[in-house]
């Protein structure tokens, strides 16, 4: 499969986890936070979201030669070094690596509040990373 192909893919599974989350987000704030079911999916496809999109940040870092990044947040970072991601997108999307570092390690202190509001107002933030993306490849 080529390199582009491999991205492809990536990207189509990054705007399926929006679509999904977009269908989550349209729950009220006191339902999502209080329904374990809601919650738990928005967090999880946060998380798969972010996972993905370090996923297609790392291959590009990693085929283009541009650096070793020595956490997740250092992915977009040098993305931006780069100048395929604009300064304002490389610190929302090193906001979402930290998000996920939260998801992924920190559960028992997640704020489902903070979670709803990243659904309902910054999934553009991964939407205008998909355009970067595509407009690099």
């Amino acid at each position: 499969m080529s390199n582009r192909n491999v991205m492809q893919k990536r990207l189509d599974k990054l705007r399926e986890y929006i679509a999904l989350l977009r269908k989550i987000g349209k729950h009220s704030k006191n339902k999502y936070i209080n329904d374990s079911l809601i919650h738990g999916s928005g967090e999880r496809y946060l998380h798969l979201a972010a996972e993905c999109a370090l996923d297609i940040g790392s291959h590009i870092v990693a085929s283009r030669k541009l650096g070793s990044p020595g956490s997740y947040r250092e992915v977009f970072t040098i993305l931006g070094d780069a100048g395929i991601l604009n300064s304002a997108l490389t610190r929302q999307m090193e906001d979402l690596a930290g998000l996920r570092n939260v998801l992924a390690h920190d559960y028992l202190r997640i704020d489902h509040a903070k979670t709803y509001a990243v659904i309902k107002n910054e999934l553009s933030w991964i939407e205008n990373y998909i355009e970067a993306v595509e407009k690099f490849l």
